[in-house]
């Protein structure tokens, strides 16, 4: 360490002494060929001719200049602020040439940094979950018609709770928009309608309040309401908001919780409701029907590697870039 300073040091002491540097050499090859010059006219050279065979003895001047300049310390440093000082003069000379480079670097540099953002956010940054290595997405691809997921029934969401044997939790989610009354004017807003132990499974504690129980998912429980923290921020950001009351879907809905301000998965939603509470989708013509898949799935696996079941593929979800956008294979 002592050496590398001594040598940034020396680096630095050299560059600022350089004028003085040129100097001291100037005065030293002009001596040499006075000595030189001198010598030839002993032998009976005339003044001229003394001078030439001295610089011809000597050789090159520049040469022998730059040959003692390799050898002094900053020589690289100074080589490069040379170099970038040509560069600015001739990009001077040039303003249409030096406008186009910079456009060009500057649409090259944009574009790269744009996909870095994106490649970092989508396959390289973390979740903001605990193990989120281990939480997966579930989908349910078409092989005739190469859809990539067709989604879930109600019945099939059941049907893995029952009988996977990789997954310590398997939950729903999907999200409709509804109107909320409460507090003021009526707010149209999108509400994530996810199973009671949603946010446990992505292992997402609070703000304020309480996450869902699963006696909130059970028929005929009061209705409640998790804010996401923007749309708690909208309504005041009032720390004392839990058990505050509005009105959605001709129910009473009381405010338990409010989530932290982190990417939601898979969308970003004002408000977040328990599946039972959702009239659509607990309607008896949806729950029986198998076609009806407006569901998504995700999961936390039992061990490292899920196997899904028959038809269907298991991911794990990527880092977070606006939500969690896209997903790769596990």
């Amino acid at each position: 360490m002592i050496s590398f300073f001594h040598r940034i040091s020396r680096t630095i002491r050299a560059l600022l002494s350089r004028r003085r540097r040129e100097q001291e050499l100037d005065d030293e090859v002009r001596h040499h060929l006075e000595l030189e010059t001198e010598a030839n006219v002993r032998r009976g050279m005339l003044g001229e001719e003394a001078r030439r065979a001295a610089l011809v003895r000597f050789g090159g001047v520049e040469q022998s200049k730059e040959a003692c300049r390799d050898s002094w310390s900053g020589r690289l440093v100074a080589d490069l602020g040379q170099d970038v000082r040509y560069g600015l003069r001739g990009l001077r000379r040039s303003p249409g040439f030096t406008a186009a480079v910079a456009l060009t670097l500057g649409l090259g540099i944009g574009a790269n940094t744009a996909v870095f953002s994106l490649v970092n956010g989508v396959l390289l940054k973390p979740l903001p979950y605990a193990r989120g290595d281990q939480v997966v997405v579930l989908r349910q691809p078409d092989t005739r018609s190469a859809a990539p997921d067709l989604g879930f029934s109600v019945q099939e969401v059941r049907d893995y709770r029952e009988m996977s044997r990789s997954f310590d939790s398997v939950v729903e989610y999907h999200s409709m928009d509804f109107t909320l009354l409460g507090g003021g004017d009526a707010r149209r807003v999108t509400a994530g309608v996810v199973s009671a132990n949603f946010f446990d499974v992505l292992e997402v504690a609070p703000l304020l309040g309480r996450n869902f129980r699963a006696r909130d998912e059970e028929p005929g429980a009061d209705a409640v309401l998790i804010l996401s923290n923007d749309y708690w921020r909208t309504l005041g950001g009032d720390p004392g908001i839990v058990g505050r009351r509005f009105e959605m879907n001709d129910r009473v809905h009381t405010v338990v919780g409010v989530l932290p301000p982190i990417p939601e998965y898979p969308d970003d939603n004002d408000v977040y409701m328990p599946a039972s509470a959702c009239p659509f989708r607990n309607r008896p013509e949806t729950i029986a029907n198998r076609r009806a898949r407006l569901l998504n799935v995700c999961a936390r696996e039992t061990g490292r590697h899920p196997r899904a079941g028959p038809g269907r593929s298991g991911q794990r979800l990527p880092a977070p870039a606006c939500g969690l956008p896209g997903f790769l294979p596990a």
